[in-house]
């Protein structure tokens, strides 16, 4: 008998996550073989990004039927979404700009007594 709780709630939703987008792409694959006569590699769609790009692609490009344009949508959302830590990483690596100074001899504002100390 298998014990309950041994998984943490993190881990059971990773795992939840992974088999919907596996059942995502088995339909996927299925639908692009009977709708487009096409094959589609889901290891590579999985790990090349260009390789998935350009069979997405082609596959919209060449998609008649309402459902198959539905999940190269949802495909398209799926494997290619960009990683949370690359996003994070490339913001904290962009310069931020620094704030302008006012140019000197403009007249500022100056609230440091309050709107009367204008």
């Amino acid at each position: 008998m298998p014990q309950q709780g041994l998984i943490c709630p993190k881990m059971e939703h990773m795992l939840q996550d992974r088999l919907e987008t596996v059942q995502l792409l088995a339909r996927f694959k299925l639908s692009v073989r009977r709708h487009l006569q096409i094959a589609v590699d889901l290891q590579l769609l999985e790990s090349d990004r260009q390789y998935a790009e350009r069979v997405l692609a082609t596959i919209e490009a060449a998609a008649e039927d309402e459902q198959l344009l539905i999940l190269t949508l949802q495909v398209r959302d799926s494997v290619l979404r960009p990683a949370p830590m690359a996003n994070a990483a490339q913001r904290a690596a962009e310069p931020a700009e620094p704030p302008q100074a006012p140019p000197p001899g403009s007249a500022t504002r100056s609230y440091v007594f309050g709107v009367r100390g204008w």
